[in-house]
């Protein structure tokens, strides 16, 4: 992200966040690189090296919009909104950790739930934060708190502020899917989410051209 978006409004960012800095004979706006490969340095420090490995000038400014739309400190760019799902649980959990998510949540994200993490020894209990006494829910070894707002397709809008509360009390993280509200509506981060993950292939991207995720961290 560079300086002169870190303080702008939400519009401004939306249309210069991760722009280069102004310099005498730069691009006003970031060029679609079309190169898969770059020249590393002899030292093989070089920033930009290989595009698989998620440095490329376009992730880079993708990364850095993104990121400062949400309010974030950094994001990571994916081929996929289950991918940014999948991404941030796995970095979150292991065998043996526990789950609580919304009842109300993406197709996709509970068969992930259900059928891969559960298969790498992961459980998840599933409950309906909208009513009262959802913590019972809670265990031990819970490390992750998942919710969506709003929800997919069910629209439900959770308490985040409380979420947090109840999941940073039990020692747990968490990751809020904001897909349907984008950062002009919801920045999770704001209300305490350690982790927002988008679906871009919907309203980020707009246009049903695209099929690509992110994960955004405070």
């Amino acid at each position: 992200m560079t300086s002169r978006s870190s303080f702008a409004g939400l519009s401004t960012r939306a249309v210069h966040a991760g722009d280069p800095e102004p310099s005498v004979g730069a691009p006003v706006t970031t060029p679609i690189f079309q190169s898969s490969t770059f020249h590393g340095d002899p030292d093989g420090q070089g920033e930009v090296l290989y595009s698989r490995y998620g440095n490329g000038p376009n992730n880079v400014a993708v990364e850095a919009r993104i990121a400062a739309l949400e309010g974030g400190d950094d994001c990571v760019a994916v081929g996929s909104g289950m991918a940014a799902v999948a991404c941030a649980l796995l970095a979150c959990v292991q065998a043996g950790d526990h789950v609580l998510a919304a009842d109300a949540l993406y197709g996709g994200t509970r068969g992930l739930l259900d059928r891969e993490l559960s298969r790498l020894g992961v459980e998840t209990t599933y409950a309906d934060f909208l009513a009262p006494g959802w913590e019972a829910g809670f265990r031990p070894n819970t490390r992750v708190v998942l919710a969506e707002t709003v929800s997919n397709p069910l629209l439900r809008v959770p308490d985040l502020d409380a979420l947090a509360e109840a999941a940073h009390a039990h020692g747990a993280l968490l990751v809020v899917d904001s897909t349907f509200a984008t950062p002009v509506n919801a920045r999770p981060l704001e209300r305490g989410a350690d982790l927002v993950v988008h679906s871009a292939t919907k309203y980020l991207g707009g246009h049903s051209d695209l099929t690509a995720g992110t994960v955004v961290g405070g």
